[in-house]
């Protein structure tokens, strides 16, 4: 299940262009960073159904439990591999944002917001 981004509002431009430039990249990595905690909570929501499905399964049929368990624990284990290889790339945009925005004026980094 994909979530709607909210329409941001156009931010004033910055009047030099090599410090707008920075400040596009950081909004970049932010709206980045967004898009992709928001999958981890798709992926998490959807670890929690199949939990969910394997207890409603075991005691429904205890029987043919295990196979399911089996193939549900496969699809747990990607998706908790693709939590992690996300959680890797948001703290690389975060180093990256950081790394923006120590090289900047703190009076720069307003334009972001407004």
């Amino acid at each position: 299940m994909r979530r709607r981004r909210q329409a941001q509002p156009a931010r004033q431009p910055h009047p030099d262009a090599a410090t707008e430039l920075q400040l596009q990249q950081i909004h970049g990595l932010l709206a980045r960073i967004e898009q992709k905690t928001g999958l981890i909570g798709d992926y998490r929501s959807e670890i929690a159904e199949l939990h969910d499905d394997i207890r409603w399964l075991a005691r429904i049929r205890p029987a043919g439990a295990d196979a399911a368990a089996k193939a549900h624990d496969a699809r747990v284990g990607r998706l908790q591999q693709a939590i992690r290889e996300i959680d890797s790339e948001v703290d690389a945009a975060r180093e990256q944002i950081a790394k923006l925005q120590h090289d900047m004026n703190p009076n720069d980094l307003a334009y972001l917001w407004s």
